[in-house]
């Protein structure tokens, strides 16, 4: 249009193959009813069309263009912004917003999206930059939908970009007065520099930019302890604000500290360090915070104090209340004016008074101290001897006689008599000087007796009793006595012990023993006495252990075979079956099997659900799960499916203890399994109802980790399917040997070959990457996904939510409509379920049918 601008009434053609271009400053102007909604068919060089929805209830003139382009922040100079639609749309009506506002759809083509368009958010220039349209938004494909809009529109502009978003993070605690601490404000979604706006423990806006890279640091305070917390108010870059909320707290912790005073004598200990000085000492630890703990100790060291005394006294000497009589060194210990220990010592000297005695025995008369005596007596003087003590000196003095003398003597052997030895008896003579030193004769009167001597030999068992001793060794002994004659008697014994012997046998034999000509046939201990070699007792010892023969016998039960560990035989058939072998005794063991085998086969499926798939996390949701609305009794067998069990019972149930695991391995609903016929793929041989977990292994529900069991089903060949209540069913395209001793595993995530129905979409499952899925949207169960036409699935969501209420969610329900089983059949807005329909049909293609490929 240029410059020019158009006014129109209507737009009779909602689906208009023309539009109105507005490349210049040229609107286009509609009135806008109060009814539905009214279209304005414009664009430029794109298709980009707005549509007005419930204006105030009231009926209004809208003036619209859209240009091909983003203004920059200038206003109206081109920019270029990355990640955006490159289209500005300018909105302008006579009458200003009231009450609820006004709903604003804005459209746009794939090919008019600059980069990567995520998140998308409408924004409206402020006049200095892109900030957020208020209002509620929802985004649908390449729509979005602002509702309930109600600032001025005057010459409004509005574009769309990917939402500009922001956080904060700190450190979770820090020491009081640490350095180094800083809290991280990151900016997502834009172009840097980035400036964010934030609050300091609900204080005043500040603000903090970026000077390269989307992150920027802010020094934390770490003088005082407590809490900060770091709150995101808006994050901005040179085009887009946008508001942002997120926080981070930090923790500083206190330091601590401590003053003691102490006195010690010598040394103190303190924190395991010995000090001997006295001043103030440091020492820092960590306190219960995990922070610095200083303790001060103010430490006064005090001093023992010693002494020493040397004295030598007569006799004895009293030193502090204790008399000593002997030389030597002495200490007391006191305590000083300090309170510390103050030793004294006294190194003592005691001289002694001393005596002497002299016993003289002399002839007739004797001479001492120049007095003379001649009698027999004790005589005394008292001196002074050289260490100045006194000096008594005794005299016991005998004055002897000359004497005569006769002895008689008898003795063995010889008698030696003053010097002389004598062998035979007789009367000899001597004359010398008496014992008293005079004059003696002695007379002998001598009788000599003889001395005897024995000898003995003797061999005994163990021991031998002579003379009273009892001998355990061989050897020679000796014992001298007394004669009749009264000498010595001299006996020699030549002696030799023999030894009895012992000797003990270990043996551990299978039901009896023989030994020494008895059989036993108990354990214990026996003993058998017989005479060795040199004649003495032989006591022998049997440590005897019987060990028995076993048998024993054990009952199986199992599911398609058996392998016997202690023959390592597997086993198909039922049937009792013996084994003989050595026990852990060494004797002979029979284990009897009574062994029963029930037919079935096992089979460890994996597949994928699209509607719960995170590409992100390679794993479905477990939403159903976390929300508790998943039914403990299997569905299918109820209405509205209605499936018939084939080859056993339904109604298979799961615990809550299976449903309360989380991870990888939690539950995300149930799944129908079917084994078919090799030889014609429809008809079912058997069919189970099991669990699906988040990484796409398919579980019994007995106990949520098993591998799913056909019970009665015999080895073979069979078809493998796969079917859900909401999602396309899938079936192995070759037949697979089941056997009850293995496991058959398929896995229908991969890129192998699935069976295709006869005249169907050839695209049998949906990849999403290197994933294949099974197709979600049959929202009516009806094998099939449909968006438009007779039995589409887009009508089964809107018969739930209500066709005059599309934009409500019915939550927490469990339903065949849920077809992304987040728990919520939607229509529309986030998350809706209409969505996953239409972008599997494909937005551009709505009329196209996605068929399952199952035989039925």
């Amino acid at each position: 249009m240029g410059s020019y601008n158009l006014t129109a009434v209507s737009v009779t053609n909602d689906n208009a193959t023309r539009y109105i271009k507005t490349s210049g400053s040229g609107v286009l102007r509609m009135n806008a009813t109060t009814g539905a909604y009214t279209k304005f068919p414009i664009g430029n060089t794109t298709y980009n069309y707005v549509r007005i929805f419930n204006n105030n209830a009231a009926a209004d003139t809208f003036s619209v263009r859209v240009q091909d382009t983003l203004y920059s922040n200038a206003g109206n100079s081109t920019g270029s912004l990355n990640n955006s639609v490159n289209r500005t749309w300018t909105l302008s009506k006579t009458a200003a917003n009231s009450g609820t506002g006004v709903n604003i759809e804005f459209n746009w083509n794939s090919g008019d999206v600059k980069g990567t368009l995520t998140n998308a958010v409408l924004y409206e220039y402020n006049g200095t930059k892109w900030i957020k349209a208020n209002g509620t938004q929802s985004v649908l494909g390449n729509q979005i939908t602002v509702t309930d809009y109600t600032d001025t529109l005057s010459s409004k502009q509005f574009m769309v970009s990917s939402s500009l978003g922001a956080t904060v993070s700190v450190a979770a605690s820090a020491c009081q007065n640490a350095t180094g601490i800083n809290a991280t404000f990151t900016g997502s979604g834009g172009t840097a520099p980035y400036t964010f706006t934030y609050t300091l423990n609900g204080g005043s806006n500040q603000t903090v930019t970026t000077t390269s890279g989307s992150s920027v640091t802010v020094s934390v305070s770490t003088t005082a302890a407590g809490n900060q917390v770091f709150s995101l108010v808006n994050v901005s870059d040179t085009n887009l604000l946008n508001t942002v909320s997120d926080s981070a707290t930090i923790n500083i912790k206190s330091t601590s500290t401590s003053t003691q005073s102490a006195s010690a004598c010598s040394s103190y200990i303190w924190n395991g360090t010995t000090y001997t000085t006295s001043g103030t000492k440091t020492w820092t630890g960590t306190n219960a915070a995990g922070c610095d703990s200083v303790a001060t100790l103010n430490l006064t060291i005090k001093q023992p104090t010693t002494s020493t005394t040397t004295v030598s006294n007569c006799v004895s000497y009293t030193w502090n209340g204790t008399t000593y009589s002997a030389s030597g060194v002495y200490t007391a210990s006191f305590t000083n004016a300090a309170g510390c220990d103050s030793v004294a010592t006294l190194n003592l000297t005691i001289k002694q008074a001393t005596t002497s005695t002299t016993t003289v025995s002399n002839c007739v008369s004797y001479t001492w101290n120049g007095t003379t005596y001649s009698a027999s007596g004790v005589y005394t003087a008292s001196l002074t001897n050289a260490a100045g003590c006194d000096s008594i000196a005794t005299l016991n003095l005998t004055i002897k006689q000359a004497t005569t003398s006769t002895a008689t003597v008898s003795n063995c052997v010889s008698y030696i008599w003053n010097g002389t030895t004598y062998t035979a008896s007789g009367t000899y003579t001597w004359t010398g000087t008496n014992a008293a030193g005079c004059d003696s004769v002695a007379t002998l009167n001598l009788t000599i007796k003889q001395a005897t001597t024995s000898t003995t030999t003797v061999s005994n068992c163990v021991s031998y009793i002579w003379n009273g001793t009892t001998y355990t060794a061989s050897g020679t002994y000796t014992w001298t006595g007394t004669n009749a004659a009264g000498c010595d008697s001299v006996a020699t014994l030549n002696l030799t012990i023999k030894q009895a012997t012992t000797s003990t046998t270990t043996v551990s034999n299978c039901v009896s023993y023989t030994w020494n000509g008895t059989t036993y046939t108990a354990s214990g201990t026996y003993t058998w006495t017989g005479t060795n070699a040199a004649g003495c007792d032989s006591i022998a010892t049997l440590n005897l252990t019987i060990n028995y023969s076993t048998s024993s016998s054990v009952t199986v039960s199992q599911l398609g075979c058996y392998t016997w560990s202690l023959n390592a035989v597997t086993y198909t058939v039922s049937g009792n079956y013996s084994l003989t072998y050595t026990n852990a005794l060494g004797c002979d063991s029979i284990v009897t099997l009574n062994l029963t085998i029930t037919p079935g086969v096992y089979l460890n499926a994996k597949a994928i659900l699209s509607g719960p798939y995170v590409t992100a996390a390679a794993l479905m949701h477990d939403s159903l799960r976390v929300n508790g609305l998943i039914p403990t009794t299997e569905p299918y067998t109820a209405s509205p499916y209605n499936k018939t069990a084939v080859g056993g019972a339904s109604g298979e149930t799961v615990s809550n203890v299976i449903l309360n695991v989380s991870g990888n391995n939690a539950i995300v609903d149930w799944v129908f399994i079917e084994l078919r016929d090799a030889a014609s793929n429809g008809t079912v041989i058997a069919n189970k109802r099991a669990l699906i977990q988040r990484d796409g292994d398919i579980v019994s529900s007995t106990d949520g980790v098993s591998h799913v069991y056909f019970p009665t089903v015999y080895n073979g060949n069979y078809y493998v399917s796969i079917k859900h209540r909401n999602h396309l069913g899938v079936m192995s395209l070759n037949t697979l040997s089941f056997s009850g001793c293995s496991t058959q595993f398929v896995d229908f995530t991969t890129s192998a070959p699935v069976y295709t129905a006869p005249c169907s979409n050839p695209v049998q499952r949906k990849q999403i990457g290197l994933v294949y899925t099974l197709w979600a949207g049959d929202a009516n169960n009806n094998k099939n996904v449909k968006y438009n036409g007779l039995s589409n699935d887009k009508d089964a969501l809107i018969y739930v939510v209500g066709a005059s209420t599309p934009n409500i969610s019915n939550n927490g329900v469990y339903r065949m409509e849920d077809v992304n089983l987040d728990g919520k059949v939607r229509y529309n807005n986030t998350d809706n379920d209409r969505s996953v329909i239409l972008n599997n049909v494909g937005v551009n293609t709505p009329n196209t049918v996605i068929f399952q490929h199952t035989p039925n």
